[in-house]
């Protein structure tokens, strides 16, 4: 059974304070369910990704609120007032994750922990994958080229390969 979410915490904050800005009280209010029904209609016709389980959900759902928040306008918001929007609804979301953008990923130290958490993954997937009890996957190797800067991966599918 699929299983759908509603909007993140974070989108629904911003949205609601967008239409309190906007609005008066009992029409800002109005407007809201305007937006959760457009938001649900949407969130209705997509695929299952796994609930939150799937650590991209709120990625996906707050994309969803900003498309029914360009609805509820009617499709008439110029580029400007969409690019606010998208800006606000991410940096809402990064707020609350501000841990990793204190890193700095040239550090050796950093990298090699980084490294090692990407080592323990890449294992399990590099195992399952040469078995082929996970089918069509990607494999992993970890910092191929021995740079000496920046993380580095190698994930290499049936078709191509990357480096990054």
């Amino acid at each position: 059974m699929a299983q759908y979410l509603d909007m993140p915490e974070e989108s629904r904050i911003y949205f609601m304070n967008q239409l309190s800005e906007l609005y008066p009280p009992e029409k800002a209010n109005l407007q809201w369910q305007k937006l959760l029904a457009i938001y649900r209609q949407f969130v209705a016709d997509m695929p299952d990704i796994g609930g939150k389980k799937n650590m991209m959900w709120t990625n996906l759902y707050g994309a969803v609120a900003c498309f029914a928040w360009y609805e509820l306008f009617d499709r008439k918001l110029s580029e400007k007032e969409m690019k606010a929007v998208l800006q606000g609804n991410t940096t809402q979301n990064s707020q609350k994750k501000p841990f990793l953008a204190k890193l700095d990923f040239n550090q050796k130290a950093v990298r090699c922990v980084l490294h090692g958490a990407v080592r323990l993954v890449g294992k399990k997937l590099n195992q399952n994958k040469e078995n082929g009890s996970w089918g069509n996957t990607w494999g992993i190797e970890v910092n191929p080229l021995h740079r000496e800067l920046s993380p580095a991966y190698r994930g290499g599918g049936f078709a191509r390969s990357l480096v990054f």
